[in-house]
């Protein structure tokens, strides 16, 4: 056991020393320089033309000419394509048909709410009037009664032909009421030269009126003697009294009686008020004609602008990005666009920003802008700046806890490289430092004692300020853990603010790697959460 114990301590001893000593050889090493230090943001986004058009996505036809090919230059005003929509004549028709109904419709509608009030079509008297109650349910076409205007009285008397000349509108007559032995003045209204034939005589007719004093009613025989030079014409018969309008009314709409001035040998006045009712179904029966009116007017505007613009044409200048249409093809507006016309002379980038950077840019900051390998030398950048910038965070709807970011848009001058919808990696350079002392950004090391560098001493110099709490075994032989303080970083390199001297050696470690050392972070130029972020 002994002999064993002794062995197994023996290799250990060697194990150990050859691996502190393959360390050593294979420390990497870096130094304090001065120079300048630009911070920035990258990330990749999709190239957009800032106009753009698309045409056929509401196009009804078949296409009979197409006159433009992707990648042609065209011009507003340029044709794009022909579409043939005489097969929608017989629609068009249909929905002429279709909006002359809908306002017949809406007319009866209207009709029906104005028909809720009844008012007295002139002025008269009322007989056989029913009696309505408030709240009574009553039927279109419920009577009303008679309503009579006897203010004047009208007579039909026939005379010979014999006086056809002596007998003429606006002449005075003298009524005999035989009845109520009255006598009443009348004027002839019209003359209507008809021949009747009575005991052998050809007779014509005198239509006369007579004011009511309000004793005379119709019906009764009445006898006119007109007045003339050569004496009275006598008429050839009797008439009888006729009132000047009678008429049965009634309700035209049915409904509840909310008011009712129906009386019988009641008085009334043209446009006076005699019944008004409520109705449930006549507002929304107008309400629904009108939306079927509008539905059926904008279905002939649709199907006349189909008849009309029969041939497409470009509303801007600029490249055709995509043709998917050719001659014989059916466009049923289905919202798909065949022909899009793209103005390249001014692109922008659509890109996201992650959470993170956001506060590292502003409107207005310059931009590189490549595609492929950025780190070609070959491959010089398009240059851009910063136009507009989302303040509204969006995040991706199908992870769950997923980082938000913000959408950005990238204006670039284009110089025939750039395409629309092609994918392009971009730099805005957020902050430049024209002289500054810096290390590698994997020399930077996080540790108990706060942000540090290992640094190897120069044969003579000190150190006033030394990471004493840093434990020994966590430093390489021969450095010393100085505590330094940081400001910005790009890829590689990262701000020393204070702390270190132009000339220092430090040691470096690879990024983001878990130091075997109690766990310090080494290499860490940027934050831990960003780190896990990436």
């Amino acid at each position: 056991m002994l002999i064993l114990s002794a062995l197994g301590y023996g290799v250990y001893t060697l194990l150990q020393r050859m691996t502190t000593q393959e360390d050593q050889d294979n420390l990497q090493v870096g130094m304090v320089t001065r120079g300048p230090l630009a911070q920035n943001v990258t990330g990749y986004g999709v190239i957009r033309p800032q106009q753009e058009a698309k045409y056929g996505d509401k196009t009804r036809g078949q296409v009979v000419e197409v006159a433009v090919e992707a990648g042609q230059t065209v011009h507003a005003g340029d044709l794009l394509f022909v579409v043939d929509p005489s097969e929608f004549q017989e629609e068009l028709d249909e929905a002429y048909d279709a909006v002359e109904a809908a306002r017949q419709r809406v007319e009866e509608a209207q009709r029906a709410i104005e028909d809720l009030t009844f008012s007295a079509p002139f002025s008269g008297k009322l007989v056989d009037a029913p009696t309505f109650r408030q709240g009574q349910e009553v039927p279109a076409g419920a009577a009303l009664g008679k309503l009579i205007d006897d203010s004047t009285l009208k007579l039909s008397s026939y005379y010979s032909y014999a006086y056809e000349n002596d007998v003429r509108p606006g002449m005075t007559v003298r009524v005999s009421i035989p009845d109520s032995m009255a006598e009443v003045e009348g004027v002839v209204d019209s003359v209507d030269y008809i021949r009747k034939i009575q005991d052998g005589a050809v007779l014509f007719r005198a239509n006369i009126s007579i004011p009511n004093t309000g004793t005379l009613s119709a019906g009764a025989y009445a006898a006119a003697a007109i007045p003339t030079e050569a004496g009275d014409i006598m008429p050839a018969d009797s008439g009888k009294l006729e009132n000047a309008r009678e008429e049965e009314i009634s309700l035209k709409s049915g409904g509840k009686v909310a008011y009712s001035s129906v009386m019988d040998y009641g008085e009334y006045t043209q446009g006076q008020v005699m019944v008004t009712l409520t109705s449930t179904t006549t507002g929304p029966a107008l309400d629904n004609a009108r939306k079927a009116y509008e539905a059926a007017v904008k279905r002939v505007s649709e199907l006349e602008k189909d008849m009309q613009n029969t041939e497409i044409r470009s509303e801007i200048d600029g490249m055709i990005s995509s043709v998917v249409v050719k001659v014989g093809d059916k466009l049923t507006a289905s919202g798909t666009p065949v022909v899009t016309v793209s103005d390249t002379s001014s692109l922008v980038v659509e890109a996201n920003i992650d959470e993170l950077d956001m506060s590292k840019i502003a409107v207005g900051m310059p931009v590189e802008v490549t595609t492929g390998d950025s780190s070609d030398p070959e491959n010089v950048p398009s240059m851009g700046s910063l136009v507009e910038l989302s303040y509204e965070a969006k995040t991706d709807s199908n992870e769950m806890g997923g980082a938000a970011y913000f959408p950005v848009k990238i204006a670039i001058d284009s110089d025939g490289r750039l395409l629309p919808n092609m994918n392009v990696n971009y730099k805005i350079n957020t902050t430049l430092l024209d002289d500054c002392l810096q290390i590698p950004s994997s020399a930077v090391i996080y540790t108990e004692a706060g942000v540090t560098a290992f640094v190897r001493p120069a044969e003579g110099s000190t150190y006033e300020n030394v990471a004493e709490e840093v434990p020994a075994d966590q430093i390489p032989e021969g450095f010393i853990a100085v505590p330094i303080e940081i400001g910005i970083a790009d890829e590689h390199n990262t701000q020393v603010i204070s702390g270190l001297n132009e000339g220092d050696e430090v040691y470096m470690t690879s990024a983001s790697q878990e130091d075997m050392y109690g766990g310090v972070m080494v290499g860490a130029a940027f934050p831990a959460a960003r780190l896990l972020r990436r």
